[in-house]
């Protein structure tokens, strides 16, 4: 079974400037009950599957969610996020072989209750 978001995540987790700036805070799909911040959520919103032959590709889209305090943080982070995946060409990652990313639009969010800036970032994942 291919795990496009454990893919994901872990390519996140192995890229330099994820990790200096959120530590190992990248969660699939939700955060713990009381995170801490910054940090990144990972969350596969739909996909269109291969049939399960060798040449097959199939298309997901991811939405990755950058949380922090400050809104200049949240953007910040959000473009490292683009850079990493953005690089993703013909690799293979977690069983998975990443044909490319593309980066589909972002957009910023508060919550003022919260004290928390969120900045949501969609890409399309060709993959087989």
């Amino acid at each position: 079974m291919r795990d496009i978001t454990l893919s994901i995540i872990n390519k996140l987790l192995a890229t330099t400037a994820i990790t200096t700036a959120v530590s190992t805070r990248v969660y699939r799909a939700q955060l713990p009950k009381k995170p801490t911040l910054p940090a990144i959520v990972v969350t596969k919103v739909d996909d269109i599957r291969p049939n399960d032959t060798i040449e097959a590709y199939g298309r997901a889209r991811i939405q990755v969610t950058v949380l922090a305090a400050s809104d200049g943080l949240t953007d910040n982070i959000s473009g490292l996020v683009a850079d990493a995946l953005n690089s993703v060409v013909n690799t293979y990652l977690t069983g998975v072989i990443i044909v490319s990313i593309e980066d589909a639009g972002a957009v910023s969010d508060n919550n003022p209750d919260a004290d928390t800036w969120m900045y949501h970032r969609d890409f399309m994942v060709n993959y087989r």
